[in-house]
């Protein structure tokens, strides 16, 4: 890798990804990367997939579902101060944090300021988008 990072953060359409495409990018991280990074989701994630679940109980069995692998996992809730969960995984960018999201908007944003991105593709975690 380029440039070194504190750690990996997680956006909600991935959260929804690893069930919808049961591709587990929390495997393939410690596949690739061992225990080196810390892997983290904003509180602001989880508060958005409550928000999901209320409109959608599908989304809110997915939800439950999704948190209960990363728990399995050991990925962790990150308190961060910040409105909703784009500006939070904006700030964690900003703090030298690989972000893994399928967001084109975010991820323009975060790389524009010179952060790392990684998203989802074709099954596959593409590292240093």
């Amino acid at each position: 890798m380029e440039r070194s990072c504190k750690g990996v953060a997680l956006d909600t359409n991935v959260l929804l990804t690893i069930l919808d495409t049961k591709q587990n990018c929390v495997q393939e991280i410690r596949d690739v990367f061992g225990k080196k990074f810390e892997i983290v989701y904003p509180t602001q994630v989880k508060n958005e997939l409550r928000v999901l679940g209320k409109e959608n109980k599908q989304l809110e069995k997915k939800a439950k579902i999704a948190f209960e692998i990363l728990n399995w996992f050991g990925v962790l809730e990150k308190k961060i101060v910040a409105r909703n969960a784009d500006e939070a995984l904006e700030k964690l960018a900003a703090q030298e944090w690989a972000i893994v999201t399928n967001d084109r908007e975010l991820a323009k944003k975060i790389q524009e300021k010179s952060g790392k991105v990684w998203r989802l593709s074709r099954g596959r975690l593409l590292i240093d988008v």
